[in-house]
């Protein structure tokens, strides 16, 4: 079996589980798999690697923590227990990055790679303030006492009043 017949199985595989935590990256998959297109197959398989590493890298931050804050599958633990309903990745991302500074607060620019895994990628206030949105709709429905806010280009995290 081929490299690109490999990697058509791959896609195949794991177009099911990208589609719950990126719309977009199943997408591509699909179209990949629908052209059947060497070169299409091989930028999508290279796609799912970025993704797989960022996903790991978020694990691998979440996975050892018994205590409350994020969890794996873009999930939340609170009071040790895991809320079993995901919150929207991109946000999810957001806060888990805040979660591990020491201040639990990051820039705009600081957090473009970790929440869009692009340097270049354009997010400004709307972009993040839909994150915030997302994230505090997340955690008042959950009883989770943080929430986000932002100041001028700063992102912060900070326990609910």
């Amino acid at each position: 079996m081929g490299d690109a017949s490999i990697d058509r199985a791959y896609l195949s595989l794991i177009a099911a589980q990208v589609h719950a935590y990126s719309p977009e990256l199943h997408a591509e998959i699909q179209r990949a798999l629908s052209t059947g297109d060497a070169g299409d197959i091989a930028i999508a398989r290279a796609k799912v690697r970025k993704w797989e590493a960022a996903d790991k890298l978020n694990v691998a931050a979440t996975q050892s923590d018994t205590t409350d804050g994020p969890a794996v599958g873009f999930r939340w633990r609170l009071d040790g227990n895991i809320i079993q309903e995901t919150m929207q990745p991109a946000a999810w991302r957001m806060v888990n990055y805040l979660w591990q500074q020491q201040d639990r607060s990051a820039t705009f620019d600081s957090l473009k790679v970790p929440v869009y895994e692009d340097a270049e990628h354009i997010a400004d206030a709307d972009a993040f303030g839909s994150l915030r949105r997302a994230a505090n709709g997340y955690f008042e429905a959950h009883g989770v006492p943080w929430r986000v806010g932002i100041k001028k280009t700063v992102v912060s995290l900070t326990a609910a009043e």
